[in-house]
Order: C-alpha cells, then structure tokens, then sequence
C-alpha cells in the first residue's frame, strides 16, 4: 500500500510539473506509450522498488587493465552494503596490481560512487526530467528489440554523475535493462572521459547491476579499460513492490 500510494504520488506530480504536454508530444513517437508515459512509469517504480528494499549485500569485481606506455593491471575487490534509508557503504576487501591505477584511477572511482551514493539516499534514482531530457528511439513490437529505447541528455551541470547516451527500459516493470553512453564529468584528474556499456540483471522484484564495461581515455597516453562485475546479491526485502494500478497509458 505504502509503495502504490508512494509511485502514485509520483505519477500525478511528474504528470502536472515535470512533462509539459507539448515537450511530451514532440518527444514521442509512435509507441505503446509516449516518451513522457514511459519516464513517469520509471521513476515511480524507481520510488517504489526504493521504498520495498530493505538491505542487500553483493559484491563487485573490479579489473583494469592499461594500455600505453607500456601495460599495467589492477584488480579491486569492493563489498557493498546497503539498509534502507542508505547509503550503500563499499568496503575494499582485496587489491593487487598496478599501485599507480589503484591510487589514481580505482581509488577515485571508488569516492565518487561513494559520493554519488550518498546523494541517491536523499534524492533517489537519478534518471529524473530535472536531470535529463529524454528521446524515444525504439519500443517494443513484434519481431524487433523487446525494450523501450530512450536517447538521453543532461539538463544541467549536476552534482551528480551524468552522461550522454541511451537506456534501454523493460516495457513490464520499467527497469533499467542497458545503458551506454559517454560520461560528462570525469572521476579523476587522469582520467579525461570515458565510455561505458552497462547491464542489469532482474533478482526477485529488484533490478541489480549485472556489469559494467568501460573505457577510460587518460591524459597520459593511453587508455585503461575497466571491467566491473556484480555477484553475490543477497537481497531483503520487507514487502514486495507493487506495480501502479488503474493508470490510463499515455
């Protein structure tokens, strides 16, 4: 109940405030639902599968490899743990490798998902219209791709990571299947951008990081390639999420 209420009260504030009907409209295409109708369902499950989580425990798998003058290799073993209201706390369990990658480019990395979680317990997901515009470039029909594809764009120069790019949205719980894109600020003075290729993983109600694949383009000549992997979830739920019920598609 808490979390219909929660999702609902979302929809009808994203509805009034956040989607003005002619950015809606221009937006969309010819799909199942608009732009606007697919973003609000998103966020309000967001809320609500948010508010049904209780605590997890996973853990993360960090391996970098660089390629420049000359090659190097870090490897980072990161435990994450979350209970509700957050945030996730990482706790390095295990590094070997390149001191230099683990000091200037895994540390730093490390901080800023720190950080970037701090801010997600107080202002949830960030894939909101305050922090982006959002595109519709494909939706699911018969014989094609079964996702809604969404192109997005920051707004603003946040305080949170934000990147250019395209998410790929499940059409029944509007989780977030895929992501790809190109990063807007850098983690680190050595590093000056990165490009990312990002995949989910659906466990009971909950949609979890499965991996994360990205290349990182550094001021010192080269590039360092990151491969980060998810396992080990153990997740608490103390309800489970309910879907928004009785809302017309749009």
């Amino acid at each position: 109940m808490m979390i219909a209420a929660l999702a609902a009260m979302v929809v009808a504030g994203l509805s009034s405030q956040l989607f003005p009907q002619d950015e809606a409209d221009a937006a969309s295409i010819a799909a199942p639902l608009s732009t606007a109708g697919v973003v609000r369902r998103m966020v309000a499950m967001n809320v609500g599968r948010h508010a049904a989580l209780h605590a997890f425990t996973a853990l993360r798998h960090y391996h970098l490899q660089y390629q420049g003058l000359g090659t190097d290799i870090a490897d980072m073993e990161v435990r994450v743990d979350y209970t509700a209201p957050g945030p996730k706390r990482l706790t390095i369990v295990s590094e070997s490798g390149s001191g230099m990658l683990l000091h200037h480019v895994l540390g730093p990395l490390i901080r800023t998902e720190e950080k970037e979680a701090e801010i997600e317990s107080t202002e949830g997901s960030v894939f909101v219209p305050n922090n982006y515009s959002f595109t519709m470039v494909d939706y699911p029909h018969p014989g094609g791709q079964p996702d809604y594809v969404l192109a997005i764009k920051p707004r603003r120069d946040a305080h949170r990571f934000l990147f250019r790019g395209t998410i790929w949205i499940d059409p029944d719980d509007f989780g977030l299947v895929r992501a790809e894109g190109t990063s807007v600020h850098a983690p680190s003075w050595l590093v000056s951008k990165f490009e990312f290729s990002y995949h989910g993983q659906k466990i009971g109600d909950f949609w979890m990081p499965q991996s994360n694949d990205c290349v990182s383009h550094l001021r010192l000549f080269g590039r360092a390639t990151l491969d980060v992997t998810y396992q080990d979830f153990e997740i608490t739920p103390p309800h489970p999420v309910s879907f928004l019920a009785g809302e017309t598609p749009q």
